[in-house]
């Protein structure tokens, strides 16, 4: 209870920090040595969400970690998931530089990193499920008095959402990464092309279901947008991993 407290005080400042420096590596950074300087603290911030999610693996037990407990983390929210995830994901083994100064250290790692990286993957490519779009619902007791084409909009709006953030912060290629390394089973593959497959909908991408056009549906034809516009976004950023993607599932 007290790590949860102290995690919840500290993702904030994550999410905030990430997204700066990545703004800022990207596009304010006119020197080489501010350049340098964001890179340096990104590296620190990355080695931060890696210790954040070790702790909470130390403290359930290792294979604990899921989706559930990734989605409540970031208060259910699509961006700071996938920031938070891109944080560890991204996190690397630094070699020590044998030209620095005497004493220099590189950003430590969890022990367990890679696996940590694996656990990880597997909960981000679970954010897709509808349990996870309507996971604020859950004990309501109105919740079953929803009719299916609400919930086929609103589960449409929250892949659209994810896909959308998903390019936005370049988080697929540390997600090939992790999928295709050794440590990764068979079993995180399948979940990550089923996770895409999700993202893409292609049922609503190529078609207009009932929902999307029924006139006593106000968040139809929103969410139809929404869905078309992030599948195409996402079908785009996945033509730069074609080869990584057929790798993987060949």
């Amino acid at each position: 209870e007290e790590l949860g407290r102290e995690l919840d005080c500290l993702a904030p400042y994550l999410f905030g920090s990430l997204c700066r420096t990545d703004e800022n590596i990207l596009l304010k950074t006119p020197t080489a040595e501010a350049v340098t300087a964001a890179v340096r603290l990104q590296a620190a911030l990355r080695g931060m969400c890696a210790w954040s999610f070790a702790a909470i693996v130390r403290n359930l037990g290792a294979g604990r970690l899921n989706t559930v407990i990734l989605w409540e983390w970031a208060y259910a929210d699509v961006l700071w998931a996938l920031v938070l995830s891109k944080g560890v994901l991204t996190m690397q083994r630094p070699a020590l530089n044998p030209f620095s100064s005497p004493g220099a250290t590189a950003v430590a790692c969890p022990a367990e990193l890679e696996a940590l990286q694996v656990e990880v993957a597997h909960a981000v490519c679970g954010l897709s499920l509808p349990s996870v779009a309507f996971a604020s619902e859950a004990g309501e007791a109105d919740a079953g008095d929803v009719a299916i084409g609400d919930r086929a909009a609103q589960l449409a709006l929250h892949r659209a959402r994810l896909a959308s953030e998903l390019c936005n912060c370049q988080l697929l290629a540390p997600l090939f990464a992790v999928a295709s390394s050794r440590r990764a089973q068979l079993e995180l593959v399948e979940e990550l092309a089923a996770f895409l497959a999700a993202l893409l909908q292609p049922d609503v991408a190529l078609g207009s279901p009932a929902w999307a056009t029924s006139p006593d549906l106000a968040l139809g034809c929103p969410a139809l947008l929404a869905a078309r516009e992030s599948s195409a976004e996402l079908r785009s950023s996945l033509g730069w991993f074609a080869d990584e993607l057929w790798c993987m599932l060949a």
